[in-house]
């Protein structure tokens, strides 16, 4: 019973993809982005691509087999950027290779092929598509990235980034999650390089200087999974019979992969126990993990082959901090969660990303803490996941509810400013469809179905806070949407929710309890909670298990709580000013400070040491809160708690975490990297100028691509700030004025322009 409580319990608290989005407009929904379904299934992709290292571009060539699931006579499938000029279809049944016709409609990045006469129902087809791209240098689909020793560019290698929608820039494909297929994939590269793809190497076959590297059969997995490097990297290498887990990085990096080979190969076992399937009962033979210097997102959770960033998994003793370390083992145990929640199981649609994105958020932390419980990870992920992001953002009367509808790919790719629980394509329904299962085959009853109380947390935005007041008989609880805005009415946001309610009294101060004894239905105006007690303090939401906010009466001295209770009076502060006087605010203000000084429930453990890991659960850097708590404590006060190393840890998290958003303008990107550093100088905390520097770059949008590896090139002398600010603004208005992408803002020296126009003539060629 426990397990099955805290996955539910999991659903309704870890809603961190509840991200700030318009919602869709029903009437402005364009359908000719989506693929047609019910026409055929992709079983199996035989892939072979060719990448030229030296004019970066591509020869490639699939061959898909298909089952048509009606008579028609037209195929659609996604493609983008791709010069497509052979096309062959095969009736697999009778041998007859049928005439076809094909049209790019470039718009909604589809392929549309005209079968003549058709093809018919239940018969087994092979689509043949032969055609050649642009090795990129945007980070998407397959494309091009630098190697770097010394400040300058020694080379490239060939790698790839499908999620969500970019495997249709590397093969035309149907490039939707639901449909999983098999893939067969073989690469042939430079003799001097070798390939890396999600499963292990089947055969080598020579010819001339090239190799053709072909790998073996994949399990049925979405084409956004799909990943393949050419590359001269190195790898260390943990055995174990035959199983093998890799991590790969260019060689001057090697010495800095033995962290993430250790902790992955015990993250990996730990997930295997708890999950009760273990990661080879589908991949077998390995697990890669290559750490790429500029990798656009922070890692991917290929199934079998997980790419990082440089930054979050190599790990130096010499000069990386405890920070460091903790935000690689973090990343690392996302990632591997992944296996199992998005790889194994994915999505039918990118609606419901929450569910994938949910689990790994989750597990990243208590995973973790099972391995390495002396960093308290499980107490983080109350502060980080719950209310620095989900509670904050869900506060907004903008956000979107977790199953938000999305078309376009722009619109998918707003849901990752962040899957599935049963094996297979599934949406929210299958979750709850099982979890109920799992309840009813443990005998034990709730008020109403999983599905009846799931249903307005993750249709409607927003959560509740809870109100409870002490009555004759016992405990009075209201509930209402909370909103952080002032000047928003509650009443406009009127969604209530199934509440399930837990409570410690200080008659019986048994925190370890989150089973419900009650659920607060939303058709009820108010719920009242049984109870002789008529003194004492009380605290409901215990240990935070449900996504909401609470307005209680808690003791002043702070006895009544323990680590994750106490951090959510400071959350509370988001609601108090919004609600309360300032005399009242002060009050409260104090009532937590001496919360955050109080012992444990049992009086052994005081507020931990400053800069100690433990610490970092009672500090949580937000604004409003933090003008509460200036505009209520003495400056002598609140000195200490502002340059704690508990509040620089969240602080420098935010600051290495920050991604400009497409919708920015450069100025913008640039104030909010520096009002961020200011404020980690402002609590002590040293960030020289090229740290700030590598943040401005390595938090880019995509579309600064071809600058960011341009500025790579440029003379390390000349890489100061100052030079990168203004360069960055003047490729802005560049960008913002030109419809082509053509030089690159940046002023290098002589020799760099060969470089720089070797660069540019390559970015011309798109």
């Amino acid at each position: 019973m426990t397990r099955i409580f805290v996955m539910f319990l999991l659903v309704l608290g870890v809603c961190q993809a509840s991200f700030m989005l318009e919602n869709t407009d029903k009437n402005q929904v364009d359908l000719r982005y989506r693929l047609p379904s019910g026409v055929v299934i992709p079983i199996d992709y035989t892939l072979h691509l060719t990448p030229d290292m030296v004019k970066f571009t591509f020869e490639g060539e699939v061959d898909i087999t298909l089952i048509a699931l009606t008579t028609n006579n037209i195929l659609t499938l996604n493609s983008k950027y791709l010069s497509i000029y052979n096309v062959k279809f095969v009736d697999l049944n009778t041998t007859k290779t049928l005439e076809n016709e094909y049209l790019m409609d470039e718009e909604h990045e589809i392929l549309n092929i005209t079968i003549k006469p058709q093809f018919e129902k239940d018969h087994h087809y092979s689509l043949q598509i032969k055609y050649n791209g642009i090795l990129n240098d945007k980070s998407k689909g397959f494309y091009r990235s630098q190697v770097i020793q010394r400040g300058q560019v020694v080379g490239y290698i060939a790698t790839t980034y499908f999620e969500p929608t970019y495997a249709r820039l590397a093969f035309p494909c149907w490039d939707e999650p639901a449909y999983k297929a098999k893939f067969d994939i073989s690469l042939t590269h430079d003799k001097t390089l070798q390939a890396i793809s999600n499963t292990d190497v089947l055969k080598k076959e020579e010819k001339d200087d090239m190799i053709t590297t072909s790998f073996k059969e994949t399990r049925l997995m979405s084409t956004y999974l799909v990943a393949f490097v050419v590359s001269n990297y190195e790898f260390k290498v943990d055995k174990d019979g035959n199983f093998t887990y890799r991590v790969w990085t260019r060689k001057t990096m090697i010495k800095h992969v033995d962290y993430a080979l250790e902790m992955g190969r015990e993250l990996l076992e730990e997930l295997n126990l708890y999950m009760n399937i273990s990661y080879q009962t589908y991949m077998p033979d390995k697990l890669d993990q290559i750490a790429e210097k500029d990798f656009p997102v922070g890692a991917m959770e290929n199934w079998g082959f997980v790419i990082f960033r440089e930054g979050t998994l190599l790990y130096d003793q010499a000069s990386s901090t405890t920070r460091t370390k903790m935000r690689i083992l973090v990343i690392i145990a996302h990632e591997l969660t992944h296996q199992w929640f998005g790889d194994l199981v994915t999505p039918k649609w990118w609606k419901y990303i929450w569910l994938n994105e949910g689990f790994a958020n989750y597990f990243q932390y208590f995973i973790t803490h099972k391995i390495k419980p002396e960093l308290r990870l499980d107490d983080m992920f109350l502060v980080d996941s719950m209310q620095e992001t989900a509670m904050v953002v869900d506060g907004s009367p903008e956000v979107r509810p977790m199953n938000k509808d999305v078309i376009t790919p722009k619109q998918i790719d707003d849901l990752f400013d962040g899957i599935a629980y049963q094996k297979g394509n599934v949406d929210s329904n299958d979750l709850f469809g099982s979890l109920q299962k799992a309840l009813d085959e443990s005998g034990i009853k709730w008020k109403q179905p999983v599905q009846v109380i799931m249903h307005n947390w993750v249709e409607y935005p927003g959560y509740p806070t809870l109100t409870v007041k002490r009555v004759d008989r016992g405990y009075e609880l209201t509930q209402e949407r909370f909103v952080i805005e002032l000047m928003m009415k509650v009443k406009e946001y009127p969604t209530k929710w199934w509440i399930p309610i837990t409570y410690v009294e200080e008659s019986n101060p048994d925190f370890n309890n989150t089973t419900p004894i009650d659920w607060f239905s939303p058709d009820d105006k108010s719920h009242t909670v049984p109870s002789k007690e008529k003194t004492g303090w009380f605290v409901f939401n215990t240990q935070q298990t449900g996504l909401k906010s609470n307005i209680a009466e808690p003791r002043s001295d702070g006895s009544d709580n323990r680590c994750s209770q106490r951090d959510y009076f400071i959350e509370d502060f988001i609601f108090i000013e919004a609600h309360l006087s300032f005399s009242q605010q002060r009050s409260w203000v104090q009532i937590a400070f001496a919360v955050c000084e109080s012992a444990d429930v049992d009086g052994t453990r005081q507020r931990p040491n400053p800069g100690t890991v433990d610490e970092k659960p009672w500090v949580r850097e937000n604004a409003k809160t933090m003008f509460v708590i200036s505009s209520s404590m003495e400056a002598k006060k609140l000195d200490p708690i502002l340059k704690s190393e508990a509040n620089k840890m969240v602080l420098l998290q935010k600051f290495h975490e920050y991604r400009m958003s497409s919708e920015d303008r450069m100025e913008q990107h640039i104030a909010a990297v520096q009002n961020m550093t200011a404020i980690l100088r402002d609590v002590g905390e040293q960030i020289s100028d090229s740290a700030v520097a590598a943040n401005l770059l390595a938090s880019l949008s995509p579309r600064y691509g071809i600058f960011r590896t341009a500025w790579d090139s440029v003379d390390p002398a000349r890489q100061t700030l100052g030079n990168l600010t203004s360069r960055l603004v003047a490729e802005d208005l560049r960008l913002n004025s030109e419809n082509q992408e053509g030089k690159i803002a940046l002023v290098v020296s002589k020799q760099d322009q060969s470089k720089k126009s070797e660069i540019q003539k390559n970015s011309s060629k798109k």
